[in-house]
């Protein structure tokens, strides 16, 4: 049985959007563009042997997206338009990189299949005949070559022509949409732009529901009354010069849950600090 949905209170004061950094741009793309053909490689690798039609392209999409926002925390590069031209330009080369890389191969193989008719014709000019293979001058043309022939898509079903050229845009639809799916909420994320890294949970635990009601009365907040435990969590800025974030999970008969969450400004935070000390033996760190 799935958990029943949470409410959630958001109080005034959270920190605002981070500002465009045009150093942030300059590190983003070039990172976005290696991350992109480093993505194409491995998809490349892996539908040889695993690529279900349809599912392949939005796997590749939501694994572009993990790691671009796990690189955004690594590089504590922000700024919402900054890091959707990034995703968008990963997405761009992992797509089109899957393309070329197969198209290197068939270029590698008519060419090993050349030298070897040379051989051929060479050892035995009075039996070989014709031409060798020719290989696509480049991925363009190489694309016409594979729509004429055709993608298979499911049984004897193959898409020739313009709707091979409809089925890869609609593979890198899908890349795009399911790599937009991660990175947006993991951009929409507090930033500090003074000391210029992303907020991240400093502390949690579990409090009793009147430790829990006394500490939500102490920062504006309004408890549930029929609440029977709560768990907390604390986030802010590795340098601790923007305000923190204090969420409080309550829990409630039947299952159901309430989020509440305010922003602290920094010269309350010791006060804060303070309320979560207050009962250390009521503190339980979760697991």
């Amino acid at each position: 049985m799935s958990e029943p949905p949470a409410e959630s209170h958001v109080a005034a004061g959270e920190p605002p959007r981070a500002s465009f950094h045009a150093a942030h741009l300059a590190l983003w793309l070039p990172l976005c563009l290696i991350h992109g053909a480093a993505a194409a490689w491995l998809a490349y690798g892996v539908q040889k042997h695993f690529a279900p039609l349809g599912l392949f392209p939005i796997l590749v999409g939501l694994a572009i997206g993990v790691t671009l926002a796990g690189l955004t925390r690594l590089v504590h590069v922000a700024g919402r338009g900054t890091i959707l031209a990034g995703a968008v330009l990963s997405c761009a080369v992992a797509v089109f990189g899957q393309h070329y890389f197969s198209y290197q191969e068939q270029k590698e193989t008519a060419q090993r299949q050349a030298a070897q008719f040379q051989i051929a014709a060479r050892a035995h000019p009075d039996l070989v005949r014709g031409t060798p293979p020719k290989p696509a001058s480049g991925v363009l043309e190489y694309l016409r070559w594979q729509a004429i022939r055709g993608r298979p898509i499911a049984g004897r079903i193959v898409a020739r022509d313009l709707w091979a050229w409809a089925s890869w845009a609609l593979d890198g639809c899908l890349t795009l949409a399911a790599t937009l799916l991660v990175i947006v909420p993991a951009a929409r994320q507090p930033y500090c732009d003074r000391c210029r890294t992303w907020f991240s949970t400093v502390r949690r635990g579990r409090l009793p529901a009147a430790t829990a009601a006394d500490l939500a009365a102490a920062v504006g907040l309004e408890p549930p009354d029929d609440a029977q435990d709560a768990a907390y969590r604390l986030v802010h800025c590795q340098g601790g010069c923007g305000p923190a974030g204090l969420e409080l999970s309550w829990e409630l008969p039947k299952g159901r849950r309430t989020v509440q969450q305010v922003w602290i400004p920094p010269n309350d935070r010791s006060r804060l600090d303070g309320l979560l000390h207050a009962e250390p033996r009521t503190l339980t760190p979760e697991p």
